[in-house]
């Protein structure tokens, strides 16, 4: 399937965003479809973006921070809503791999989350106030980061 999306139709995609393995598949399984994908955006020049989203292979912060390290091409589709669903905060314990995290997202799913699940039923409500600030925040960042790097 991610082959025909790459060169198959007439327009080439600006990047492919893939929900990518699975929790419980081992390390070295969710692995090899990284390496696939980096492979496969270095031979099509399309950028291979993979979600951190809860049940795939980038489901918590520590997790995606193993995979980072090792890969320091993989981009990421920001649903960071799912980290503070998983991990049950703000990940105010986690801001390193966060912050690493934030600087490798191509693209944002602007989805607020907060400790007991991935997303609030309205985020105007004041009881959401301190969630929403900090989506706010790590989506500026990589707004930011995007803007530094436009010519």
């Amino acid at each position: 399937m991610i082959e025909q999306a790459t060169g198959q139709s007439r327009k080439k995609p600006l990047y492919i965003n893939n929900h990518s393995g699975k929790d419980y598949f081992s390390f070295d399984d969710n692995a090899k479809f990284i390496e696939f994908t980096l492979a496969l955006a270095k031979q099509t020049g399309i950028k291979m973006c993979h979600e951190t989203h809860r049940g795939r292979m980038l489901y918590a912060a520590p997790v995606a921070k193993t995979f980072m390290n090792r890969y320091p091409d993989l981009k990421l589709t920001l649903d960071i809503s799912h980290w503070c669903c998983v991990h049950e905060s703000l990940l105010g314990d986690q801001q390193e791999t966060v912050g690493q995290a934030l600087d490798r997202v191509e693209h944002i799913h602007a989805r607020i989350g907060h400790p007991q699940g991935p997303q609030v039923n309205d985020p105007k409500a004041p009881e959401w106030e301190g969630a929403v600030k900090a989506h706010f925040a790590w989506w500026d960042k990589v707004v930011e980061r995007k803007r530094r790097k436009v010519p």
